[in-house]
């Protein structure tokens, strides 16, 4: 009915009014809170289930080299991310980076933060950071801000002595360039928040929970346009950690109303269901998140589920167990499970082990692809086949 109604539009040459107005239609419906560095997660939500809608407004924009709209539309509602076509808003926001790098200074900066986002969210690495180099030569000190503190984010893993250093020139650069400019007033307020998370990841990496846990509440709420699970499985990962594993149930239930897929706290109810002793329940989430990472679709959360089997076999009493499978692992997906894994492995004694291994398979060019995503996948998929729940 659709390729018919296609036709007929064709055929009495009305298709380009028709799309003309489609665009203009999602295009106002994308905007309707204006530009916004990561779009809004409201508006995102509204129209999370139009993403085929979406595609096709940007792809007649973009044949139709009308980039700021195609940009604004794309960067605007996030509802790609949200039904899990990462790979598909990723590559589009690449093309309309490339076009809109001459033509509005300020849209192509918010591209370059959805970007940077995306990138890590795929554990494509390398390139968010150089999305995060390019942010901090940005023509705008708003946008050079939040490059230089997403330069700091990566120095939060593994060079904590870098952060303060880092986040100052943020903060240079923010307080230099000022602006009462409406369109940039989003991006000032975002790169003056933004230092938060970095802030975050620190407490997380350095083993003190009780800091990454407030933290981590404070930025569900301060940084919402982020997307919740941003925030909310490091909280949830810091209360199991503080042995408080009835909390961390509660904070991520507010991840339900949402029905994030990917990005639904899984790892968060398998560890406090392992605290309570409920290790029926536990294995249940276990086995979601196995099962699903082993499709791939996100290449580190098969290092996430390994770093469950190693918390149920410490569970079990077998540490032999629980040290194969985390040293099989790279690093996690997020920041949390990250944190988690450091956190097994010096409960374990193999912390120096562990991070060679990670900083190995997180080398440029190495086969097991991205934090050691191959690899991990790999062990998963034999593991599943073992349990018998392939």
């Amino acid at each position: 009915v659709k390729a018919y109604a296609e036709d007929r539009l064709i055929d009495t040459a009305e298709a380009e009014t028709a799309r003309d107005r489609h665009l203009h239609h999602f295009h106002t419906l994308a905007m309707t809170e204006g530009r916004k560095v990561l779009g809004s997660f409201d508006v995102g939500l509204r129209l999370r289930h139009d993403c085929a809608n979406i595609s096709a407004a940007f792809e007649w924009a973009a044949d139709h080299n009308q980039w700021i709209t195609a940009g604004e539309l794309l960067n605007a509602a996030s509802a790609f991310e949200l039904d899990a076509r990462l790979p598909e808003i990723t590559s589009a926001l690449q093309r309309a980076a490339a076009h809109l790098a001459a033509l509005d200074d300020d849209l192509h900066g918010c591209i370059n933060a959805q970007l940077f986002t995306f990138h890590q969210l795929l554990t494509d690495i390398p390139s968010a950071i150089a999305v995060a180099d390019e942010l901090t030569r940005s023509p705008l000190g708003c946008f050079r801000s939040i490059g230089w503190t997403c330069t700091a984010w990566f120095a939060a893993f593994l060079a904590t002595e870098h952060v303060d250093g880092l986040l100052a020139r943020s903060a240079d650069e923010l307080r230099d360039t000022t602006s009462t400019d409406p369109l940039l007033s989003d991006a000032q307020t975002f790169a003056a928040a933004l230092p938060l998370l970095v802030h975050l990841v620190v407490a997380l990496m350095t083993g003190d929970f009780e800091r990454s846990c407030d933290l981590a509440h404070t930025a569900a709420t301060e940084l919402r346009d982020l997307g919740l699970n941003v925030s909310v499985v490091p909280a949830g990962i810091s209360e199991v950690m503080l042995g408080l594993p009835d909390a961390a149930l509660v904070t991520v239930a507010q991840l339900d109303e949402y029905d994030f897929p990917n990005m639904d706290g899984t790892e968060v109810r398998a560890l406090a269901h392992l605290a309570r002793g409920d290790t029926e329940t536990a294995m249940t989430f276990i086995q979601r998140l196995a099962k699903r990472a082993a499709t791939g679709v996100y290449g580190a959360e098969s290092n996430d589920a390994m770093l469950l089997f190693a918390a149920l076999a410490i569970h079990d009493g077998d540490d032999n167990a629980a040290r194969d499978y985390l040293l099989v692992a790279g690093a996690g997906r997020q920041p949390g499970t990250i944190a988690f894994g450091r956190h097994l492995a010096r409960q374990l004694g193999v912390i120096d082990d562990y991070l060679a291994v990670a900083a190995t398979l997180n080398t440029p060019g190495n086969p097991h692809g991205p934090m050691g995503a191959t690899r991990s996948i790999n062990a998963l998929r034999a593991e599943l086949t073992r349990r018998g729940w392939d």
